[in-house]
């Protein structure tokens, strides 16, 4: 649904994503609303996708951005790139130790 800032918040458990690039959100959305519905703005904001945020991969391809020093993994190295986000290859152990946001899966 749009967002008041111009973005496209994604509604997940009853707590909003706020991407940056609409194509992103879309990857992680069930579908689009034309407007925000009476109500969205009680749901609470949970992060922010901004487009170029950082990316890292592990040793075994999975992909994940870094988010407010927390790593939501997206399993795709495509939408990183589709978010401009730069990916920077890390340790198992560095991959390890970051705090972690819930992964999604696409839909």
């Amino acid at each position: 649904m749009p967002s008041p800032e111009r973005t496209l918040d994604v509604v997940v458990g009853g707590s909003v994503m706020r991407f940056e690039r609409r194509s992103v959100a879309e990857k992680f959305a069930r579908g689009v609303l034309g407007t925000r519905p009476q109500g969205a703005d009680s749901l609470k904001l949970a992060v922010r996708v901004p487009a170029g945020a950082p990316a890292v991969t592990n040793p075994d391809g999975e992909v994940g951005l870094l988010l407010d020093d927390k790593l939501w993994v997206i399993g795709s190295a495509q939408l990183a790139t589709l978010n401009s986000s730069k990916i920077t290859p890390v340790s198992a152990e560095q991959w390890a130790a970051y705090q972690r946001l819930p992964d999604l899966a696409l839909r």
